[in-house]
């Protein structure tokens, strides 16, 4: 008899004298009974063995599944940066408008990554950062290719390892509107734009942006940046990577009166960034030089009295129209530009005038729009889902979420 069956035994039997000494006379069991429990329970490993003759099938691993594609507008790829762990990062595919069933899939981020999706190609590309041996050793610096479908990881094209090791922003990793090149940020401290060929998936070249930041896709092939002077720089290429204009606008941005947000809602050719202290800067990108167009308030002037001001970080999210999303929160002052917020007031930026509002069940950091689903990361960092159509609360997604402080619809958007 083995040592494990005989601690089988003397437990079976403590468990039956336990039970007989809590019965009463008339609870006690008969010798039938006794024999019949004596029967049934199998008293050595061999015969417990015996009681499952077929063993459990093997669950088969590595299954993927394909997802549909295009993806659903309510569709959406959550970058939960990790904070905890900051070089495992993930990108999330979920969709806002089911409460349950909506996971869809996952891909590793890297640390800090950043996302664009190209609709043409039916390819995720995240760029990122590796070292050799987890946080030390050598870095490699990466665009990684997945597929939309199965979100595999397909190939990676070898990039400068120079990228901003910063807070996740939309505008530091970006296709260009023909998705024929991407641009990414570098800042080491000098900061510079890498340009790649997403078609031939090579790297084609770096270009300065000396005093300027993040990438904000303009014309078929270039990009603007927004610069610590005030104004922003236009940089037209070629399908080669080669810079055949680049131009600055007139200065537009006081940094130190009102500072522009780095992040905007864009519609088309037009962003809309909204300012510290509460007013919306649009700027033009339909020719090669960024114009300024005439900035407007976004407050009464009861609530400039009472200090209300846009704060978060991806503050704004923009619908597939002309109406935007911008996070609120009052009593602002100097240096509550990163607080989030506890309503959300909607605006229509062709008529310059607010149309909405939405209290938050929890104070708000971050917005995504996906087709009528509102996404908001909240304090606890979770993501709670308002209906756009009633503009009031659906549900909640947070599951295994540590920090996903930014929300790019299906689109890449």
């Amino acid at each position: 008899m083995t040592i494990k069956s005989a601690k089988l035994q003397s437990a079976l039997a403590l468990v039956m004298a336990l039970g007989l000494s809590a019965c009463s006379e008339s609870d006690t069991p008969s010798s039938a009974e006794k024999q019949k429990t004596s029967e049934v329970q199998p008293q050595t490993s061999q015969e417990l063995a015996a009681a499952f003759p077929e063993p459990l099938v093997e669950e088969e691993m590595g299954i993927s599944r394909k997802l549909n594609t295009p993806y659903k507008d309510t569709w959406v790829v959550i970058h939960d940066a990790n904070f905890n762990s900051m070089i495992d990062g993930r990108f999330i595919v979920m969709d806002s408008g089911s409460i349950s069933h909506a996971f869809k899939g996952i891909m590793h981020g890297g640390m800090v990554g950043a996302l664009a999706v190209s609709q043409t190609r039916g390819e995720i590309y995240i760029a990122t950062t590796y070292h050799s041996r987890g946080i030390s050793g050598e870095r490699t610096d990466i665009i990684a290719i997945h597929d939309t479908a199965s979100l595999e990881k397909t190939a990676e094209i070898i990039v400068p390892a120079k990228r901003g090791a910063n807070m996740p922003f939309k505008a530091s990793f970006r296709l260009s509107n023909d998705e024929s090149l991407s641009f990414n940020y570098n800042f080491t401290p000098a900061s510079s734009i890498s340009v790649t060929d997403m078609g031939a998936r090579k790297f084609l070249t770096e270009i300065p942006i000396p005093g300027c930041t993040l990438a904000y896709p303009m014309g078929a092939k270039g990009f603007a940046s927004m610069c610590g002077d005030g104004t922003m720089m236009g940089v037209s290429l070629d399908a080669s990577g080669t810079v055949i204009a680049e131009t600055h606008s007139t200065e537009f941005n006081d940094i130190d009166k009102d500072s522009l947000f780095l992040k905007n809602a864009r519609f088309g050719d037009r962003l809309y960034f909204p300012t510290f202290t509460g007013n919306m800067q649009p700027i033009d990108l339909s020719t090669d030089t960024p114009k300024a167009l005439d900035k407007w308030s976004l407050l009464t002037d009861a609530e400039r009295a009472e200090n209300w001001r846009p704060g978060g970080w991806q503050l704004i999210a923009g619908d597939t129209g002309d109406v935007f999303y911008i996070l609120m929160h009052p009593n602002g002052a100097e240096g509550t530009q990163k607080n989030g917020g506890p309503e959300v007031w909607i605006y229509n930026a062709a008529e310059k005038k607010r149309i909405g509002k939405i209290e938050l069940k929890t104070w708000g950091l971050s917005l995504a729009v996906a087709s009528d689903r509102l996404i908001v990361t909240n304090a606890e960092m979770q993501l709670d889902i308002y209906d756009l159509t009633t503009n009031t609360y659906a549900h909640t997604y947070g599951d295994g979420l540590f920090t996903p402080f930014i929300v790019y619809t299906g689109q890449g958007q």
